[in-house]
């Protein structure tokens, strides 16, 4: 099971590194807060757990959830906006 969560996490890491980083100079600056914020309590959530079977805190990989969600949504927003300029 430890393995299977870290495996988990690093899939993630990786698909949301993969299309944010082209974009980096382009982005706004709180679409990266959100993504930095999700990185830590979503994957550190998950590695904590299948590290020591403890959580981080109950509410860390939902809140990380969100905020890779918010993140996805303002790069978006930003994507948008520039193309329309």
């Amino acid at each position: 099971m430890r393995f299977a969560d870290a495996a988990l996490e690093a899939d993630f890491r990786r698909y949301h590194l993969a299309e944010f980083l082209p974009r980096m100079r382009r982005s706004v600056p709180v679409a990266l807060a959100l993504f930095l914020i999700g990185t830590i309590l979503f994957s550190g959530s998950l590695y904590r757990m299948a590290l020591t079977d403890l959580p981080l805190f109950a509410g860390a990989a939902p809140i990380g959830g969100t905020s890779f969600i918010l993140g996805w949504l303002a790069l978006a927003a930003a994507g948008f906006v520039r193309s329309r300029a």
